[in-house]
């Protein structure tokens, strides 16, 4: 038997199953066809002849060639009680060559080519053009004459009349007549009205001594009368916060609760409580200023200060009722105390004052125990003023002193010696110091 080509090579069918291969198939993979010469399963021409599988190289492969002839019969046996044995095969003949390849088919995935193109067709009409215009008809004969209409009633037209400072033009042809104003003229309207806004070249000036400006809810906003304006809510229609200006009275009144100025308020004579004429604040003069109660002036300023008791100020000092002048504050001496309390005793240095702060003359002595005894030395900046023995019925000491003007920055100290279980001393110095 030929050999027999099975194609690509596959090692499963399309159920899952392995393909047999028999010696003669030949597959192709990666482009390299094999021979099978043993039957092989499951086994890729990777394997190589381990496994059956001969490579025949690539290319296409050709028609399979003639079997080879069938090689000679082996020679009998000699005779004997059984047939003699069977000769060996003979060697397989030699595989014919390779066929000549095929003409390859056409590639189907290529276009055929594109065939002429055929003549365009004519241009349809345009729908949008309208058709030619047909001619005229002939004109109809001229219908009869009516009757003549009554005559009309006879008149002047209207006449145009320009009062004084208004001319009137001749009546030109197309547009009739041009109006003129002088600008010098006096001219009587009843109303002026303008959507753009009034420029004035000179005064607005009313002959009745009233004039009202409205704002767009109609309320009046500046209403003049005489010699009078008041500006703001000039009819009460809100709140009636109003300034009132009278030229015939020489005041200027404000009915807000609050006026503000942001800057100078120059007054000529008087600042005045409303309805109280003689209470004021008042500027006599050039740097003169005098504050008047009830019609008496309590104090009036000029470069000194003077007030209605008498008292004076300035630059140099006070000056009382009396004549006294007092440059500097006077002196004042005040009295104090250390004052404490040690519940229990040791020999030490207790101190009362680290840093006196002004100078100071010491001017008694209080020291005395709840129970036991001590001595008790009351020490400026260690120098002894007094030196006491503390027991239960000591108390003011009335021994000499001594150190007694204590310095500013200096130390006061009790200095505790011979203590004898003193216990709750109680304690009290008493100065004197100048402010």
């Amino acid at each position: 038997m030929g050999n027999q080509y099975r194609g690509y090579y596959k090692a499963v069918d399309a159920n899952g199953n392995l393909i047999t291969y028999n010696p003669g198939d030949v597959v192709n993979k990666d482009g390299l066809n094999y021979l099978a010469t043993d039957t092989i399963i499951g086994h890729s021409p990777e394997h190589g002849t381990r496994v059956g599988w001969v490579s025949l190289g690539g290319g296409v492969l050709g028609a399979t060639g003639a079997t080879g002839p069938t090689g000679p019969a082996g020679a009998g046996g000699t005779g004997g009680g059984t047939g003699g044995n069977t000769g060996p095969t003979g060697p397989i003949g030699p595989t014919g060559p390779t066929g000549p390849t095929g003409p390859a088919g056409q590639d189907s995935t290529v276009a055929g080519p594109t065939g002429p193109t055929g003549p365009t067709g004519p241009a349809g009409q345009d729908s949008t053009v309208a058709g030619p215009t047909g001619a005229t008809g002939a004109t109809g004969p001229q219908g009869p004459i009516g009757n003549t209409g009554p005559a009309g009633s006879g008149g002047g037209g209207t006449t145009l009349a320009a009062g004084s400072g208004i001319t009137l033009s001749a009546t030109v042809a197309g547009v009739g007549h041009t109006l003129g104003i002088d600008p010098t003229a006096v001219i009587h309207v009843a109303g002026v009205s303008s959507d753009g806004g009034i420029t004035l070249g000179g005064n607005l000036q009313t002959t009745d001594n009233t004039f009202d400006i409205l704002n767009a809810d109609g309320n009046i906003v500046f209403d003049l009368t005489t010699r009078n304006v008041r500006i703001g809510d000039c009819d009460g229609a809100g709140n009636s916060n109003t300034v009132l200006i009278r030229d015939s009275h020489d005041t200027m009144t404000f009915t807000t609760g609050t006026a503000t100025f942001n800057s100078i308020v120059s007054i000529s004579e008087k600042l005045r409580h409303t309805n109280d004429i003689n209470t004021h604040l008042a500027f006599p003069a050039n740097d003169e200023i005098t504050l008047t109660t009830a019609g008496v002036t309590l104090a009036h300023l000029t470069d000194t200060f003077a007030l209605q008791k008498g008292l004076s100020l300035d630059a140099g000092g006070i000056t009382f009722a009396d004549g006294t002048f007092q440059s500097t504050a006077a002196p004042t001496t005040i009295t104090d105390s250390y004052t404490g309390q040690i519940e229990t005793v040791a020999n030490k240095i207790y101190t009362l004052d680290p840093d006196v702060s002004t100078a100071r003359t010491i001017t008694g002595y209080f020291i005395k125990s709840g129970s036991g005894g001590v001595t008790a030395s009351l020490q400026n900046a260690g120098d002894q003023v007094a030196q006491t023995s503390v027991s239960t019925t000591s108390g003011t000491f009335v021994g000499f002193f001594a150190n007694t003007s204590v310095a500013a920055g200096a130390t006061l100290s009790i200095v505790t010696t011979a203590n004898n279980s003193a216990t709750d001393v109680v304690f009290n110095v008493e100065y004197t110091t100048t402010l």
